[in-house]
Protein backbone atom coordinates (compact mmCIF):
# COMPACT_ATOMS: atom_id res chain seq x y z
CA UNK A 1 0.00 0.00 0.00
CA UNK A 2 1.20 3.10 -1.12
CA UNK A 3 1.48 6.26 0.83
CA UNK A 4 -0.83 8.51 -0.89
CA UNK A 5 -3.64 5.71 -0.35
CA UNK A 6 -3.10 5.71 3.38
CA UNK A 7 -3.22 9.23 3.45
CA UNK A 8 -6.61 9.22 1.38
CA UNK A 9 -8.16 6.81 4.31
CA UNK A 10 -6.85 8.88 7.55
CA UNK A 11 -9.37 11.90 7.37
CA UNK A 12 -11.87 8.21 7.69
CA UNK A 13 -10.34 7.02 10.40
CA UNK A 14 -11.71 7.29 13.70
CA UNK A 15 -9.44 9.53 15.74
CA UNK A 16 -9.33 11.79 12.41
CA UNK A 17 -13.03 12.35 12.67
CA UNK A 18 -12.83 12.79 16.52
CA UNK A 19 -10.64 15.99 15.99
CA UNK A 20 -12.07 17.23 13.09
CA UNK A 21 -15.55 17.46 15.39
CA UNK A 22 -14.06 18.31 18.56
CA UNK A 23 -12.19 21.37 16.37
CA UNK A 24 -15.57 22.21 14.58
CA UNK A 25 -17.29 22.43 18.55
CA UNK A 26 -14.89 24.26 20.07
CA UNK A 27 -15.05 26.96 17.07
CA UNK A 28 -18.35 27.30 17.40
CA UNK A 29 -18.53 27.99 20.81
CA UNK A 30 -15.92 29.97 20.72
CA UNK A 31 -17.53 32.50 17.96
CA UNK A 32 -20.65 32.64 19.82
CA UNK A 33 -18.51 33.26 23.28
CA UNK A 34 -20.45 31.06 25.43
CA UNK A 35 -19.35 31.42 28.98
CA UNK A 36 -17.59 28.70 30.56
CA UNK A 37 -19.92 25.93 32.36
CA UNK A 38 -22.39 27.50 31.33
CA UNK A 39 -24.95 27.53 28.09
CA UNK A 40 -25.09 30.87 28.53
CA UNK A 41 -24.16 34.17 26.45
CA UNK A 42 -22.22 37.25 27.75
CA UNK A 43 -23.83 40.13 25.98
CA UNK A 44 -21.90 43.41 26.96
CA UNK A 45 -20.61 41.93 30.22
CA UNK A 46 -23.84 41.95 31.78
CA UNK A 47 -26.44 40.57 30.06
CA UNK A 48 -26.94 36.74 29.79
CA UNK A 49 -28.79 34.77 26.86
CA UNK A 50 -29.96 31.41 27.46
CA UNK A 51 -29.11 28.87 23.62
CA UNK A 52 -31.60 26.90 22.61
CA UNK A 53 -29.80 23.58 22.34
CA UNK A 54 -31.57 22.45 18.92
CA UNK A 55 -30.29 25.22 17.40
CA UNK A 56 -26.59 24.81 18.76
CA UNK A 57 -26.72 21.60 17.52
CA UNK A 58 -28.29 21.68 14.31
CA UNK A 59 -25.42 24.55 13.53
CA UNK A 60 -22.59 22.48 15.06
CA UNK A 61 -24.20 19.90 12.30
CA UNK A 62 -24.24 22.22 9.57
CA UNK A 63 -20.79 23.27 9.74
CA UNK A 64 -19.54 19.87 10.44
CA UNK A 65 -20.72 18.61 6.79
CA UNK A 66 -20.94 21.51 5.09
CA UNK A 67 -17.56 20.53 2.69
CA UNK A 68 -19.77 16.93 1.65
CA UNK A 69 -23.00 19.02 1.27
CA UNK A 70 -22.02 21.80 -1.33
CA UNK A 71 -19.80 19.22 -2.65
CA UNK A 72 -22.90 17.18 -3.80
CA UNK A 73 -24.74 19.94 -4.81
CA UNK A 74 -22.50 21.02 -7.24
CA UNK A 75 -22.04 17.91 -8.15
CA UNK A 76 -25.15 16.93 -8.65
CA UNK A 77 -25.77 14.00 -5.87
CA UNK A 78 -27.87 14.96 -2.90
CA UNK A 79 -26.90 17.04 -0.78
CA UNK A 80 -27.91 15.41 2.63
CA UNK A 81 -26.61 11.93 1.82
CA UNK A 82 -23.63 13.10 4.20
CA UNK A 83 -26.18 13.18 7.11
CA UNK A 84 -27.57 9.52 6.13
CA UNK A 85 -24.31 7.67 8.30
CA UNK A 86 -26.26 7.40 11.58
CA UNK A 87 -22.88 6.21 13.24
CA UNK A 88 -21.06 9.67 12.07
CA UNK A 89 -23.64 11.87 13.01
CA UNK A 90 -24.43 10.15 16.71
CA UNK A 91 -20.31 10.83 16.85
CA UNK A 92 -21.08 14.27 15.91
CA UNK A 93 -23.55 14.68 18.18
CA UNK A 94 -21.96 13.17 21.43
CA UNK A 95 -18.49 15.51 21.00
CA UNK A 96 -21.20 18.61 20.38
CA UNK A 97 -22.65 17.86 23.68
CA UNK A 98 -19.51 17.58 25.20
CA UNK A 99 -18.13 20.74 24.19
CA UNK A 100 -21.46 22.69 25.43
CA UNK A 101 -22.84 20.67 28.44
CA UNK A 102 -20.25 18.60 29.67
CA UNK A 103 -20.03 18.80 33.50
CA UNK A 104 -17.46 21.22 34.42
CA UNK A 105 -16.23 21.77 31.04
CA UNK A 106 -14.19 19.41 31.07
CA UNK A 107 -13.96 18.59 27.55
CA UNK A 108 -13.57 22.32 26.58
CA UNK A 109 -11.23 22.65 28.93
CA UNK A 110 -9.21 20.05 27.29
CA UNK A 111 -9.75 20.94 23.73
CA UNK A 112 -8.44 24.37 24.98
CA UNK A 113 -5.03 23.41 26.07
CA UNK A 114 -1.71 24.14 23.29
CA UNK A 115 -0.95 20.74 22.40
CA UNK A 116 -4.48 19.71 21.70
CA UNK A 117 -4.94 22.68 19.37
CA UNK A 118 -1.43 22.07 17.37
CA UNK A 119 -2.55 18.49 17.09
CA UNK A 120 -5.98 19.10 15.96
CA UNK A 121 -5.54 21.98 13.50
CA UNK A 122 -2.51 19.88 12.06
CA UNK A 123 -4.98 16.71 11.37
CA UNK A 124 -7.82 18.47 10.44
CA UNK A 125 -5.79 20.49 7.54
CA UNK A 126 -4.97 16.86 6.17
CA UNK A 127 -8.33 16.23 6.05
CA UNK A 128 -9.64 19.55 4.61
CA UNK A 129 -6.49 18.87 1.68
CA UNK A 130 -7.69 15.58 1.09
CA UNK A 131 -11.56 16.67 1.06
CA UNK A 132 -10.21 19.41 -1.66
CA UNK A 133 -8.33 16.69 -3.42
CA UNK A 134 -11.79 14.22 -3.63
CA UNK A 135 -13.29 17.25 -4.57
CA UNK A 136 -11.33 18.00 -7.94
CA UNK A 137 -11.18 14.43 -8.82
CA UNK A 138 -14.96 14.20 -8.67
CA UNK A 139 -15.41 17.37 -10.30
CA UNK A 140 -12.99 16.33 -13.05
CA UNK A 141 -15.55 12.89 -13.96
CA UNK A 142 -18.45 15.15 -13.62
CA UNK A 143 -17.25 18.21 -15.93
CA UNK A 144 -15.14 16.45 -17.73
CA UNK A 145 -11.89 17.97 -16.92
CA UNK A 146 -12.89 21.93 -17.36
CA UNK A 147 -10.53 23.50 -14.87
CA UNK A 148 -13.44 26.05 -13.40
CA UNK A 149 -15.71 23.76 -11.61
CA UNK A 150 -12.76 21.68 -10.55
CA UNK A 151 -11.30 24.46 -8.89
CA UNK A 152 -14.65 25.70 -7.52
CA UNK A 153 -15.84 22.56 -6.28
CA UNK A 154 -11.90 21.92 -4.67
CA UNK A 155 -12.28 25.13 -3.25
CA UNK A 156 -16.09 24.87 -2.17
CA UNK A 157 -15.43 21.33 -0.88
CA UNK A 158 -12.07 22.53 1.36
CA UNK A 159 -13.85 25.27 3.00
CA UNK A 160 -17.45 24.56 3.47
CA UNK A 161 -17.87 25.50 7.20
CA UNK A 162 -16.70 29.12 5.87
CA UNK A 163 -19.39 29.31 3.58
CA UNK A 164 -22.54 28.51 5.48
CA UNK A 165 -21.29 30.45 8.61
CA UNK A 166 -23.83 33.53 8.33
CA UNK A 167 -26.60 30.60 7.05
CA UNK A 168 -25.57 29.07 10.82
CA UNK A 169 -25.90 32.50 12.90
CA UNK A 170 -28.96 33.15 10.38
CA UNK A 171 -30.71 29.47 11.81
CA UNK A 172 -29.89 30.31 15.59
CA UNK A 173 -31.31 33.69 15.35
CA UNK A 174 -34.32 32.36 13.84
CA UNK A 175 -34.76 29.82 16.68
CA UNK A 176 -34.03 31.95 19.49
CA UNK A 177 -35.63 35.23 17.62
CA UNK A 178 -33.03 37.36 17.82
CA UNK A 179 -29.99 38.61 16.15
CA UNK A 180 -27.60 38.03 19.20
CA UNK A 181 -25.18 34.80 17.20
CA UNK A 182 -22.51 36.19 14.85
CA UNK A 183 -20.18 33.61 13.63
CA UNK A 184 -17.34 35.74 11.69
CA UNK A 185 -15.64 34.60 8.11
CA UNK A 186 -12.21 34.15 7.63
CA UNK A 187 -9.65 34.09 4.96
CA UNK A 188 -9.73 29.77 5.18
CA UNK A 189 -11.86 29.78 2.05
CA UNK A 190 -9.45 31.48 0.02
CA UNK A 191 -6.24 29.76 1.04
CA UNK A 192 -8.22 26.48 -0.16
CA UNK A 193 -8.20 28.20 -3.84
CA UNK A 194 -4.56 27.45 -3.84
CA UNK A 195 -4.53 23.40 -2.71
CA UNK A 196 -7.21 22.99 -5.18
CA UNK A 197 -5.01 24.29 -8.29
CA UNK A 198 -2.41 22.39 -6.78
CA UNK A 199 -4.63 19.60 -6.90
CA UNK A 200 -6.13 20.09 -10.07
CA UNK A 201 -2.52 20.29 -11.45
CA UNK A 202 -2.24 17.08 -10.35
CA UNK A 203 -5.02 15.85 -11.62
CA UNK A 204 -3.45 17.10 -15.36
CA UNK A 205 -0.48 15.18 -14.84
CA UNK A 206 -1.56 12.35 -13.97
Amino acid sequence: MNARLILKQLPNHLIFRILHYSLVSQQLRDELGVGAGSSRLKKGGSKLLEWQPFALWLANLLLNYAGDALGNLLLGSLPLEPLCNTADILLCSVIWYCFFYCPFDLAYDLASTMAFRILATALSTISQIQLIDRGVHLAGKVYENAPVPMLIVGTVMGSGAEILKPVASLLINRCQHNQSAYLKLTTQSWRCSYPAFSCWRSFRVH
